[in-house]
């Protein structure tokens, strides 16, 4: 089984949580905007549709996160195979 990088954990989990607040925040206004409106809708529609829309977000959430954690390691994984430089200074002498 492949080790987690904590570092990586935390960069997609706060990634995550600060995307969850505008990918909320559009849930709600969907939500505001089918049971807003004047018409009369059953509670038991309204109670099915704000737990359909909160897994939504939740697996949005989810989503985000591991979108943002194969992201850190693949760039990660690109930056450990570069080559570093032993002298810095020889390294700015071939960019001149």
């Amino acid at each position: 089984m492949a080790t987690m990088n904590i570092s990586a954990v935390l960069y997609a989990l706060g990634w995550a949580i600060l995307h969850s607040f505008w990918q909320i925040g559009i849930l709600w206004v969907l939500y505001q905007l089918v049971f807003g409106l004047p018409k009369r809708w059953p509670p038991a529609a309204k109670h099915n549709s704000s737990l359909l829309l909160l897994f939504a977000g939740f697996t949005w959430f989810l989503i985000t996160g591991k979108t943002h954690y194969q992201e850190y390691i693949s760039v990660k994984q690109y930056v450990d195979i570069l080559p570093l430089a032993e002298n810095p200074a020889a390294s700015t002498m071939l960019i001149e």
